[in-house]
C-alpha cells in the first residue's frame, strides 16, 4: 500500500513544534560542525570531548525528531500502538532530550564564556567564531525549550485522556439479563 501524505497534523501546533524542533536542531548542529572544522584547533585537547558530546546528541535528536515527524505526516499515529503508549514514549523521549540538550548547550556555553573571557569577539579574524558558536548554543537553548513544549503538550493530553477501563457506561443502569 503506498504512503499517503497527511497534511492535517502539520497545520496543529505539535505540527509546526516539529518543523521547529528539526530547524534549530539542524541549526545548533550544523553551526557547531562549522566551529569544529574552522576553529577548534585552538580547542582540540581541552574541549574536544564537549564538541563530540554536543555533536552526538544533537544528531540523535535530530534523526529521531525527523523519524517522529515522517511517522506524524504518513502514518497515522494509531496504527502504531494505542494513541496513550505512543503519546507516553515521545514523553520520555523529549524529557530525556531536554535534559541532553540542556547539558550539552551549557557544556558549549562555557567554551563560550571562556572566549569572551579572551576577547575573542573584539579580535576581528576570530569575531566570527565567536558568532558561530554563540549561535550554536542559543539554537540548543531553543531546541530544549520546544522540546519542553511539546512534552507539556503531550502531558497534558496524556492527563485528559481517559483509560479503557475508566470510560463512562454509555447506558448506565439499562443492562439486560
Amino acid at each position: 500500500m503506498p504512503a499517503s501524505v497527511n497534511s492535517g497534523p502539520l497545520m496543529t501546533l505539535q505540527g509546526i513544534l516539529k518543523v521547529l524542533e528539526i530547524g534549530s536542531i539542524c541549526v545548533a548542529f550544523s553551526c557547531l560542525a562549522e566551529f569544529d572544522q574552522k576553529y577548534a584547533l585552538f580547542w582540540y585537547e581541552d574541549y574536544r570531548s564537549r564538541f563530540d558530546f554536543f555533536m552526538a546528541v544533537f544528531a540523535t535528536g535530530w534523526i529521531v525528531v525527523l523519524c517522529v515527524f515522517l511517522t506524524f505526516i504518513f502514518i497515522s499515529e494509531g496504527n502504531i500502538t494505542t494513541g496513550k503508549n505512543w503519546d507516553i514514549l515521545l514523553l520520555v523521549f523529549y524529557i530525556v532530550f531536554v535534559v541532553l540538550f540542556l547539558i550539552s548547550s551549557s557544556l558549549i556555553a562555557d567554551i563560550l564564556r571562556d572566549m569572551y573571557s579572551a576577547n575573542w569577539h573584539k579580535i576581528p579574524h576570530r569575531m566570527s567564531s565567536t558568532h558561530v558558536l554563540t549561535v550554536s548554543v542559543c539554537c540548543g537553548f531553543v531546541s530544549a525549550a520546544l522540546f519542553l513544549m511539546d512534552s507539556a503538550i503531550l502531558y497534558t493530553k496524556i492527563n485528559g485522556r481517559p483509560d479503557d477501563e475508566s470510560l463512562p457506561d454509555p447506558n448506565p443502569g439499562f443492562y439486560l439479563d
